[in-house]
Parts: structure tokens; C-alpha cells; sequence
């Protein structure tokens, strides 16, 4: 749910989105809505310096463990070689579709080319 920014959107439903994974036979165009995501950012793997905004840095630049300086900054940033995105989602489908959903049209494969995201 949204909250706080903008007056229109507050209290809002979260938006729904797309999974696509897999081809066009496992994944495809099925709504759903994110319901939790995690960013692991270990602290045991290399980080690379980034340009943010316009600012240069030199590429292939890498920090290790045994570093001291850390070049900071507007415009710099560390991201990390490694790292684990987790996101939830929770498949969405309205009561209108779910009632015209037919098992023999399923079976038969009907689905895979409209669009509708049945899994």
C-alpha cells in the first residue's frame, strides 16, 4: 500500500505488475503484487566503485577487504560483486476472470496465447 508522498496515492492498493520467467509456457504475464523484497549487501565479497549523476571514476576500480581509503564523495558509490534480491509476490487475479476460467480450455492450452497469465 502506498503511503506518505503525494495526496492521491495515499492509501492506494500497490500497483500490479507482470511476472514473466521461464518462456512463454511457465511465467508468463502473470499479475501480481510485490509483497516484501530484501537486498543482501554482504560485507565479505568486493565492491566496485560507481558514477552516480554524471560524475566519472575510474573503471574496473575494485576495494577490497585489505583497503584502508575509501574514496567518497557526490557522485560516488560502492556496490557489491555479489548479492542476493529476494521478492515476494502474490498472484492477483480478479473475481471476473477467475469465474470465466475454464479447466478444458487449460488443459488444452487455450491460454498460452491470450495473455491472461494462468499459471
Amino acid at each position: 500500500m502506498f503511503y506518505g508522498g503525494d495526496e492521491e496515492t495515499i492509501g492506494a492498493p500497490p500497483p500490479v505488475v507482470k511476472l514473466n520467467g521461464y518462456g512463454d509456457f511457465i511465467f508468463n504475464n502473470v499479475p501480481v503484487v510485490i509483497t516484501n523484497f530484501t537486498i543482501d549487501l554482504p560485507q565479505d565479497v568486493d565492491y566496485i566503485q560507481t558514477g552516480l549523476n554524471g560524475v566519472t571514476v575510474k573503471r574496473g576500480e575494485i576495494m577490497t577487504d585489505f583497503e584502508m581509503e575509501i574514496p567518497t564523495g557526490p557522485g560516488v558509490s560502492w556496490v557489491p560483486t555479489q548479492s542476493l534480491i529476494t521478492v515476494t509476490v502474490q498472484p492477483i487475479y480478479s473475481r471476473r476472470e477467475i469465474e470465466q476460467f475454464s479447466l478444458q480450455k487449460y488443459v488444452n492450452g487455450s491460454y498460452l496465447s491470450n495473455g491472461k497469465g494462468f499459471i
